[in-house]
Formats: structure tokens, C-alpha cells, sequence
């Protein structure tokens, strides 16, 4: 009766203190391995190397997720620019922050992105964009003012 000769998943190591003892021995390494693994390694539980599989999210991309919002990609492209510039970080949690103030303001991503990169602001808030806007249609009413005065004193 013959013992069933189990195949097993050797490390480096293992190989080497076999070659090791082989030539110690004066065997071949084939010839230590043949009479003395099965022999006086019975007792010694060789388990074979597990290859863990690990499920990888995929990771996450604060430039394709404006991307996905509808932002342009030349701005959202000139965005990530000042954004890199000021050292911000582009992590869900940053782009969860932006999301919240965008909504506060009213206005689109695309139009949020758009302006953040005009200003090379590192991020967005909705009291900035609140204070850019009136600050643009307060000069703009009074420029309009002085185009209607100054047609007033040409035409007479």
C-alpha cells in the first residue's frame, strides 16, 4: 500500500533550505525531495499560498464627476489647474461640500465650475458667487445709467 503523494505550492524559502539540505546530504534536490519530503515532512502541514481576492472600488475622479454633472471640460479642465495651484484636495468629500454650495446659489454645476475658474478660486461658495453677481449688476445698472445720460446729452 502506497502513501498518495500530495503536490504542494512551495515558497522561496522552502526551496532553498531543500537545496540546502540536499547538498549537505550530497543528494540531488529531486532525490532529497522524493525520499525525505514525503517521509519526514508527513507531520509538517504545508498549506499552499492563498491569492486574496480583493474587490477594488473604482476610484474616484473629481474631474470626471464634474464632467458627469454637465460641467464644460475646458473649464472644469482650468478649474483643476487653480484647484492643484492652491493645493485643494479633490476628494468625494470636496466635491460633496461643492455640490451643497452650488445648490445653495441656485445656478448649474457648469455655471458654478465656469465661474470658479474665471475667479481661479480653489473652490465655490454660494456667498462668493452671491457677491460677484451683485457686484456685476450693480456696475451694470450704473453703466446703463450713464449710456442713458450720455444719449440724452447727444441727442439733445
Amino acid at each position: 500500500m502506497s502513501k498518495k503523494i500530495k503536490s504542494y505550492n512551495l515558497s522561496k524559502d522552502v526551496i532553498k533550505a531543500v537545496s540546502d539540505k540536499a547538498n549537505i546530504d550530497g543528494r540531488k534536490d529531486s532525490d532529497w525531495l522524493n525520499r525525505f519530503l514525503t517521509a519526514e515532512l508527513v507531520e509538517v502541514e504545508i498549506k499552499p499560498t492563498k491569492t486574496a481576492l480583493v474587490k477594488s472600488e473604482p476610484k474616484f475622479n473629481f474631474k470626471d464627476q464634474l464632467l458627469l454633472l454637465g460641467a464644460d471640460k475646458k473649464k472644469v479642465s482650468d478649474w483643476m489647474i487653480a484647484r492643484k495651484n492652491k493645493k485643494a484636495s479633490n476628494t468625494e468629500t470636496a466635491l460633496e461640500g461643492f455640490l451643497t454650495e452650488v445648490n445653495k446659489a441656485g445656478i448649474t454645476v457648469a455655471e458654478a465650475v465656469k465661474v470658479a475658474a474665471e475667479s481661479s478660486w480653489s473652490g465655490f461658495k454660494a456667498s462668493w458667487y452671491l457677491n460677484v453677481k451683485d457686484k456685476a449688476n450693480h456696475y451694470g445698472s450704473k453703466t446703463s445709467g450713464n449710456l442713458s445720460a450720455c444719449e440724452d446729452f447727444i441727442n439733445g
